[in-house]
């Protein structure tokens, strides 16, 4: 399964999966929302994952990223804590280059450790 995921503007997606090469987003209408500057629409939709008990890392970094560009930085740390706690997945970024879940998510802290020590 290839999963979309939208993280400081880049779509990424974990490389391997039970059905490599077919694309389901992991929330389409969540994507394009963030896409389209439409940043509530996707939290509610994110969220609503979350609360379902969603812990795909798409997800969760996702919801960090609009936490934190809220300036809600305990919210995205707690989510970038929860992408650390769970196997690490690797991920490729839109232009095609692999990063891992849990680099994301380390880069995610650090930036909200910057950001706080402005």
């Amino acid at each position: 399964m290839l999963k979309f995921l939208v993280a400081g503007g880049l779509i990424l997606a974990p490389l391997a999966g039970a059905h490599a090469g077919v694309i389901d987003p992991v929330d389409p209408d969540a994507y394009a929302a963030i896409s389209n500057g439409r940043y509530a629409a996707a939290e509610t939709r994110l969220t609503a994952r979350v609360e379902h008990g969603s812990n795909d890392p798409a997800v969760l970094i996702n919801l960090a990223h609009l936490y934190a560009r809220d300036g809600r930085g305990a919210n995205a740390a707690a989510m970038y804590r929860e992408v650390l706690a769970a196997p690490n997945e690797r991920m490729e970024l839109a232009d095609g280059s692999p990063a891992w879940s849990h680099d994301l998510a380390q880069r995610g802290l650090r930036r909200l450790t910057s950001y706080a020590a402005r």
